[in-house]
């Protein structure tokens, strides 16, 4: 059981960032979907950019528990991902992404995989944003030749020089684009 069981986790967040405070915030969403919307309101919250930041790692928690509860949310997950901000937004929006079915994505399948590409084929973005948007444009865009033979030219031009994290995903990716 979790000690924390206040009201507005933007608080417990401002407190500390640590993942044994995330996880405590975490398991309080988990026992009632209802306060789901009040860890969202913190998350998107652009006034709030260090409480945005900090209630990344809580949505991923929640979403790898109830994946299912953050559907509702789908449309505005994917403007995180269209719009400049914190990498670790991105970050936990696109690692929710690679990890769910991708025909629960599929209202938004198009602008999730313009984005997903346009992140991956940016050298400024962090390594882990980069594999997982490369995870879901593989992973939506499998069903469509000319997407998979976009990613795959992709991948191939940046995979030279590229950090350990890339290329073992690239590589990953690759060979499942060959088959």
């Amino acid at each position: 059981m979790p000690y924390f069981y206040g009201v507005d986790p933007s608080e417990e967040l401002t407190r500390t960032h640590s993942r044994e405070n995330a996880d405590r915030i975490a398991a309080w969403v988990l026992e009632d979907v209802s306060r789901l919307d009040v860890l969202m309101a913190s998350f998107f919250d652009p006034d709030e950019p260090v409480i945005s930041q900090r209630a990344a790692m809580v949505v991923g928690g929640v979403a790898r528990a109830r994946p299912q509860w953050l559907l509702p949310y789908l449309e505005a997950l994917t403007e995180v991902i269209e719009r400049p901000g914190h990498p670790a937004l991105r970050r936990a929006v696109l690692r929710y992404f690679s990890e769910v079915e991708p025909r629960w994505l599929e209202p938004f399948a198009g602008r999730i995989v313009d984005g997903a590409l346009r992140l991956t084929d940016s050298p400024s973005e962090p390594v882990a944003v980069r594999v997982f948007a490369m995870q879901v444009a593989a992973n939506l865009g499998g069903a469509y030749p000319e997407l998979a033979d976009e990613l795959r030219a992709m991948l191939l031009v940046h995979l030279p020089g590229s950090q350990a994290g890339f290329r073992s995903r690239a590589t990953k990716i690759l060979r499942d684009l060959t088959r």
